[in-house]
């Protein structure tokens, strides 16, 4: 249990209250519906979902309240207000900055898949020197 994401993967087994409980927001409906979803009691943090997001505002964008960035800060402002952290998942780290400095706190980097697909690749490259 503790080598979860949760814990940084068994970094710091100690450091976390359990549980934290995000809400995910990775539509339109989503966006639309985020300051309800942030005044729900229990709910930590609402979290963004980019690339399910993107690909739903892509795909409807006649019922899009906005482009991606537009959304990003329609989550930031009803999660300050109601005293809930934002999250996302960052694939680049070059979008930290922006990210953190438009209010986001709780940033997931990458996937576990992902990470472990990169390290594996570089294992095999050692072979094929």
């Amino acid at each position: 249990m503790f080598s979860v994401r949760t814990y940084d993967y068994g970094l710091n087994p100690l450091d976390r209250e359990l549980p934290l409980i995000m809400a995910q927001i990775e539509t339109i409906e989503g966006v639309k519906n985020v300051s309800g979803i942030s005044r729900v009691d229990g709910i930590d943090a609402l979290f963004v979902g980019p690339a399910d997001l993107q690909f739903d505002l892509k795909n409807r964008p006649d019922v899009a309240p906005g482009d991606y960035g537009q959304c990003l800060a329609a989550v930031i402002a009803p999660a300050k207000a109601a005293g809930k952290a934002a999250g996302i998942l960052v694939r680049n780290l070059d979008d930290l900055p922006e990210l953190r400095a438009l209010g986001f706190t709780h940033i997931a980097v990458d996937s576990d898949l992902s990470i472990l697909r990169k390290g594996y690749q570089h294992i095999l490259s050692q072979f094929a020197r």
